[in-house]
């Protein structure tokens, strides 16, 4: 219900009107499904001490906590999901489109020379990562990401015990582009 009416405010107020974004999470899945860019759910306990996988895939309650891998009356709602986004089938097909593969390592050529930073390839972490990992900075296919979370309360609802922590991944190389390439857009 949050993503259909996230969507919903997407499509209406900030994008423009003949955009093609889908109206529902149903549809989403849908293409996510075709694009092979599924993910893996796997229960948690309630209180963070273990994944149910594994050894204890089939159990219900966790031998340390004692706590219940469902919630209170029920036998197949859990308490707690772990949503894991495999990583590698999100990469690759960025490398199968040359346009992408173009701007994926055109940061290489682009770098500043006069000590200036105009992208992110010129800032000082990515310098260090060059300095502390030399293998992997003469590569200019290799992809660097910056990690991010933020925890959201979806129901607008501060006594509630649910709460989403979603995490993104940006492609640090299209970061450093997107303001130097007019026709990126």
């Amino acid at each position: 219900m949050f993503v259909d009416e996230f969507l919903s405010l997407l499509r209406l107020d900030l994008f423009p009107r003949d955009n093609t974004l889908p109206k529902f999470l149903y549809e989403i899945k849908i293409i996510m499904k075709q694009l092979g860019l599924s993910y893996n759910s796997t229960h948690a306990c309630y209180n963070g001490c273990v994944l149910f996988r594994g050894k204890l895939k089939g159990t219900t309650s966790f031998p340390k906590c004692k706590k219940s891998r469902f919630i209170e009356g029920s036998n197949t709602i859990p308490c707690k999901v772990l949503r894991h986004f495999p990583l590698i089938p999100r990469l690759k097909p960025m490398y199968k489109c040359p346009t992408l593969v173009d701007l994926m390592i055109s940061h290489n050529a682009n770098k500043s020379i006069n000590g200036l930073v105009r992208l992110v390839c010129d800032t000082k972490a990515w310098k260090h990562i060059d300095m502390t990992w030399p293998d992997f900075a003469t590569n200019p296919c290799n992809t660097r990401l910056a990690l991010t979370l933020d925890g959201v309360n979806p129901y607008v609802d501060l006594s509630t015990n649910h709460s989403t922590w979603p995490i993104l991944l940006l492609n640090y190389k299209f970061a450093s582009l997107v303001d130097n390439k007019k026709d990126f857009l």
